[in-house]
């Protein structure tokens, strides 16, 4: 199975990049939507910037770091460049970097909202780009490439975390399609699928150093990660409870070790943010900070969460309902909501049901749990982030 699972992986990513490398003339940017989507230029941009200002960069806004561009080095800018600080700016100045490799990222009137990882998924681009003749729009076409990588690296974690579960060949659709879409757009979402699965595995198994080091490494990376603190949690509770240290040898203490440095590398960068995170507009439909707070869309989803929880309680899945309760707590206070942010929420459709998180220890709680699960998802990408479960975008592929 661990074979068939590699094999399908291998296959798609072969697809998709020789989609990518085959496909006609496209825009400089390189996305999918030719020149709607910014982000994989700004990440790698981000990671060359990030070791000159350190934590400035989630403190101030790029507008503050650097001076904007000038008309004349605008005007000397290659062609593929100018595409993107076209027609005003969001291209800064950086002392010592080639003139031809400014600054260029998009939203640059705020700081960073993401954390180191985002840096260290787009090193090796940022790094050709900056000390090599690599182009921008080459640069972009490599960023897209390597993501298409870190999306089937989760893909096969996916694959192998749902052998033999019900309602397997559906849930591997509603992951995959969505998964591949925004990868092909430039978002680095679907990289943090394959260490919060893995933070699920291992919580299944009584792992909780395990499960706590994979969630912090997902911390690290996104924080949209933090939808799935209450598995943190659980594997923390579970190393106190079953004093767990006792038995832990070298490998063990350092893996805590790691975990800690992850955490104080997502946490501090979150705490910088948070001035300017509650200074941003809101475009959630459902978030309580929306005047008036109470629409109907926010009653229409908590409906449908209060039935998720109804049938979560029923069927005795504790942590389940825990998680859905944190899930919940996160989408009503999420200022921004935009499609591509529903990719973090799907690796719940491929993690474990907990047995030993049940109060009803004999009750066999896994169709119920998966069920709820595949609905509830579903709906938050339909009514909080506009994602539709049907795959449209295939037929502009065309």
């Amino acid at each position: 199975m661990r074979d068939r699972a590699l094999v399908l992986t291998l296959a798609s990513l072969a697809i998709w990049i020789g989609w990518e490398l085959l496909r006609g003339p496209h825009h400089a940017y390189g996305d999918f939507s030719n020149g709607h989507y910014t982000d994989h230029f700004s990440h790698l941009n981000a990671a060359r910037l990030l070791p000159r200002v350190g934590l400035d960069i989630w403190r101030k806004p790029l507008t503050q770091l650097l001076r904007p561009l000038t008309h004349e080095e605008r005007a000397r800018l290659p062609a593929d460049v100018k595409a993107a600080a076209y027609p005003a700016g969001e291209a800064y100045f950086v002392p010592g970097w080639p003139a031809d490799k400014p600054m260029i990222a998009s939203w640059s009137f705020n700081p960073r909202f993401y954390p180191p990882g985002d840096a260290l998924l787009f090193a090796p681009v940022a790094l050709l780009y900056h000390f090599t003749q690599l182009s921008f729009a080459g640069a972009n076409l490599l960023a897209l490439l390597l993501l298409l990588v870190y999306a089937h690296v989760s893909l096969y974690f996916a694959l192998r975390a749902t052998e033999e579960e019900p309602l397997r060949l559906f849930r591997l659709l509603i992951v995959y399609f969505p998964l591949v879409h925004w990868t092909l757009e430039g978002f680095y979402d679907a990289a943090v699928l394959a260490p919060l699965i893995l933070c699920a595995q291992q919580l299944g198994r009584g792992r909780g150093i395990m499960a706590i080091l994979a969630f912090c490494c997902a911390a690290a990376m996104h924080f949209r990660a933090f939808f799935f603190a209450p598995w943190a949690c659980a594997a923390l509770v579970l190393v106190l409870r079953e004093r767990q240290w006792r038995s832990w040898g070298a490998r063990d203490w350092a893996m805590a070790v790691a975990a800690g440095a992850l955490a104080i590398a997502a946490l501090v960068p979150f705490a910088l943010l948070q001035p300017a995170l509650r200074a941003l507009g809101t475009s959630n439909v459902i978030a309580l900070s929306v005047v008036p707070a109470l629409r109907p869309q926010t009653l229409a989803f908590t409906a449908v969460a209060v039935l998720a929880a109804a049938f979560l309680w029923r069927a005795g899945a504790i942590l389940e309902l825990m998680l859905l309760a944190w899930v919940m707590l996160m989408l009503f206070s999420l200022h921004q909501a935009e499609q591509w942010h529903s990719l973090v929420l799907l690796a719940w459709l491929c993690a474990p049901i907990f047995g030993h998180w049940r109060h009803a220890p004999g009750r066999d709680v896994v169709p119920m749990a998966l069920q709820v699960r595949l609905w509830f998802v579903l709906c938050v990408a339909a009514m909080v982030f506009h994602e539709s479960p049907l795959p449209t975008w295939i037929a502009r592929l065309f």
